[in-house]
């Protein structure tokens, strides 16, 4: 089982319906969206596909569809969820103290960004993923 596989496998024990690959009940459209988005910022479009069981069109579909599918409080916790697994199975395992500094940094940076361009649904987003850092026993930014 491939990487990305596995993390696919570890979102869907996590979030709080079983998984339904089928279904294009809204529920399980948005917890597929969700980690495919996630994903997709570390992979190609086929091998997330693959991960996941969809066809690549359906993962470019899935993007494309994202900062509409942000106003729902519903995909922003699915999202959440993918964004945390994705993170600790692909980029904070690896990470010493100062690269964590410089993440933090930019996530900040990032944050501030998306609000003074006056998207709060995604600064949201992020801050969670700040928030879930810092009581991980992450750095605090020091451009606050």
């Amino acid at each position: 089982m491939n990487a990305y596989k596995k993390i696919v496998k570890k979102y869907y024990k996590r979030i709080p319906h079983k998984h339904n690959p089928d279904s294009r009940l809204t529920k399980y459209v948005f917890s597929r969206a969700a980690i495919s988005v996630a994903l997709s910022k570390f992979a190609s479009d086929k091998e997330v596909g693959k991960a996941i069981g969809k066809s690549r069109y359906s993962i470019i579909n899935y993007r494309k569809t994202h900062e509409g599918n942000m106003y729902s409080l519903e995909y922003r916790d699915y999202y959440n969820t993918a964004l945390e697994i994705v993170q600790e199975e692909l980029i904070n395992q690896n990470m010493n103290e100062e690269e964590q500094q410089t993440y933090m940094n930019a996530l900040w940076i990032s944050i501030n960004r998306h609000l003074e361009d006056g998207e709060e649904l995604y600064a949201s987003c992020l801050l969670s993923n700040y928030n879930a850092k810092l009581n991980l026993g992450w750095p605090q930014s020091n451009r606050q």
